[in-house]
């Protein structure tokens, strides 16, 4: 079952329940996948470096950022 973005925004957390740690970490990890993905010769679209932002400030979930990618990865998949 897919999750529309209006059903995981419902589902977010506050920005501030994310201690200053983890958006360190989530910032970290960020940086290190656009590092590698410019070592393969590639970079992030526009979109997924939007979805990542949210992500590292806090406003969606690991579990959610995931789901979201995978919706719009089958959604192109279905165009």
């Amino acid at each position: 079952m897919a999750l529309s973005r209006s059903t995981v925004r419902n589902k977010t957390p506050d920005a501030a329940t994310i201690s200053d740690a983890e958006r360190g970490r989530r910032e970290a990890a960020a940086r290190s996948a656009r590092h590698s993905l410019r070592l393969e010769g590639l970079t992030l679209s526009a979109e997924a470096q939007a979805l990542t932002e949210r992500w590292v400030a806090g406003e969606i979930t690991d579990a959610e950022a995931h789901a979201i990618l995978l919706e719009r990865a089958h959604a192109r998949g279905r165009d």
